[in-house]
């Protein structure tokens, strides 16, 4: 997966998400983007404290990927048990 090359402004995705079809279509809501943080924050308590601790970050492309195959297998242990259920 590439990272993405392209970027609207939160203001205008907002708007257009308001438009009738727009947030069914894509599958989200104006309000889901709350979430998104776009401030950058200082870093140099952390980076000090991992160097005086000799922490190490996870690496984020090994983490996201454990993630996804993690939330894949629940789901699909998930799917078979409410199948499962409606048999029965």
């Amino acid at each position: 997966m590439q990272a993405p090359r392209r970027h609207l402004p939160l203001g205008l995705l907002r708007w257009l998400l308001k438009l009738p079809g727009v947030a069914a279509y894509f599958g989200t809501s104006p309000e889901s983007l709350n979430v998104i943080q776009t401030e950058r924050f200082d870093m140099h308590q952390s980076r000090e404290l991992e160097s005086r601790y000799q922490l190490k970050h996870p690496d984020t492309q090994t983490t996201l990927e454990n993630t996804a195959h993690f939330v894949r297998r629940e789901l699909r242990v998930f799917t078979l048990c409410k199948n499962a259920m409606s048999a029965i």
